[in-house]
């Protein structure tokens, strides 16, 4: 992720660059303001990106004080963005972002975009709405290291979830989706490419009771 962020920073920048050498721009002739927006937006984002901790994707948590058993740094359940904890005796999704301040904070960067940068609406508006993106990018790592700072991963506020291990009738993750079944309704999961790979193993290792609980319970069905 922080390469991405760093990579849309890189070519933000360049586009406001190469607008402020053209007529118009801060270096071409006539001068002028062209390409400043672009340019700035693209520092930003760039600044944002190296300063971005690096994702944890899939973790054990061995260390002490520990308490949720396996984390996932990133999962999405409707519009919402999710961080997923696995504890001994039940799965929480503690969420970290909506659609709706997303397609928000994306849209108002865009209109400021398009409307700062006189060289082209175009590039100020992507450069605008690019940003938004990586500024929401950077909201959700920090909304995950207050958590993580605040020892609430096992506690349930407004838009989390809370999944009881014992209420959980089939557990299966398919390509990059996983699926709690609970009370005949099934609840989609979908996580980022690669993360399944070692999201089995780990839980084997790390909540043995679920995993065991629910292997049996397929064993059974079959």
């Amino acid at each position: 992720m922080r390469l991405y962020v760093v990579a849309i920073g890189a070519v933000v920048t360049l586009s406001g660059v190469y607008y402020m050498l053209q007529e118009g721009g801060i270096m071409g002739n006539p001068s002028g303001p062209n390409g400043l927006t672009a340019m700035g937006l693209g520092i930003i984002d760039i600044v944002l990106g190296l300063i971005m901790a690096r994702p944890s994707k899939v973790s054990a948590q061995t260390g002490p004080g520990s308490i949720a058993k396996v984390l996932i740094d990133r999962g999405v359940y409707g519009t919402s963005v999710y961080q997923l904890a696995f504890f001994d005796h039940k799965l929480v999704l503690k969420r970290l972002a909506t659609s709706r301040t997303t397609v928000l904070l994306g849209l108002l960067l865009t209109i400021a975009g398009a409307v700062l940068e006189t060289g082209n609406l175009l590039v100020g508006a992507a450069a605008g709405g690019l940003t938004g993106y990586v500024v929401q990018e950077f909201v959700t790592q920090k909304r995950r290291e207050r958590i993580l700072k605040d020892n609430s991963l096992g506690s349930t506020g407004l838009g989390d979830v809370e999944f009881l291990y014992e209420n959980v009738d089939d557990f299966q993750v398919r390509g990059n989706r996983m699926m709690v079944s609970v009370a005949d309704r099934v609840f989609r999961i979908n996580l980022p490419r690669g993360y399944t790979r070692t999201l089995g193993p780990v839980l084997a290792r790390m909540v043995p009771s679920f995993y065991e609980k629910l292997v049996t319970r397929l064993e059974k069905d079959l």
